[in-house]
């Protein structure tokens, strides 16, 4: 799923939009993403200066951007939003730099009454740069 067909699923758009393109979906049960970085994105320019990386929140809502377009492409939440509602059992490496490609992998746990829960981590290569326990619930509108 390439940028555009993920804009059919996310209402982000860029500068926020930060899931490059979906590389495998298993419908709502997991998703592989990815994610470029490249100097000119917005975040290096202040993050830090002379040393750039990416903060660690945009890092998480790449996750949660990949997670989501994974649930919202099967037909029967297709229309629907996600809301983030809680992280549990995070744990961060090092920061992502310009010239990283962020892996995204997410894998559904649980999903009942509008409200689930998603495994997902991030890695460069071999080398995990973010894992976590997402929680999130699914809405008819974009407001929380």
């Amino acid at each position: 799923m390439d940028i555009v067909q993920i804009m059919k699923y996310l209402p982000h758009r860029p500068p926020f939009l930060l899931i490059d393109k979906l590389i495998s979906s298993s419908g709502i049960d997991s998703a592989k993403g990815v994610k470029y970085l490249s100097a000119g994105d917005f975040f290096f320019d202040g993050h830090f200066p002379g040393k750039p990386q990416m903060p660690k929140s945009l890092l998480l809502e790449v996750i949660a951007q990949a997670g989501a377009a994974g649930v919202l492409s099967a037909p029967e939440y297709q229309g629907k939003y996600i809301l983030f509602a809680s992280i549990d059992k995070c744990q961060f490496g090092r920061a992502p730099v310009p010239g990283d490609i962020l892996e995204i992998s997410t894998e559904l746990i649980s999903l009942k009454r509008g409200m689930g829960k998603i495994k997902a981590s991030c890695c460069v290569g071999e080398e995990k740069l973010a894992e976590g326990l997402f929680t999130f619930a699914l809405s008819d509108t974009a407001q929380s």
